[in-house]
């Protein structure tokens, strides 16, 4: 549902439901429904997903995966 988007976006119900047009309850009723998560542990996933493979990787200083 986040693909394409940069996992260090501001990705509050507030947020995303103030750029789709919907109430706080709908957006995340309707995030629930398609995702069977909620959308903070959606996007915890997504950026555990992103990090793991930089971290493990060696290439690239934890500060700068974190975003520090």
């Amino acid at each position: 549902m986040l693909g394409g988007c940069h996992p260090a976006e501001d990705y509050r119900v507030d947020c995303l439901s103030a750029r789709t047009r919907m109430s706080l309850q709908h957006f995340a009723r309707l995030f629930w429904v398609e995702t069977g998560s909620t959308l903070a542990a959606y996007a915890k996933d997504v950026r555990t997903k992103v990090a793991r493979p930089l971290l493990k990787s060696g290439d690239i200083a934890m500060k700068q995966v974190a975003g520090d």
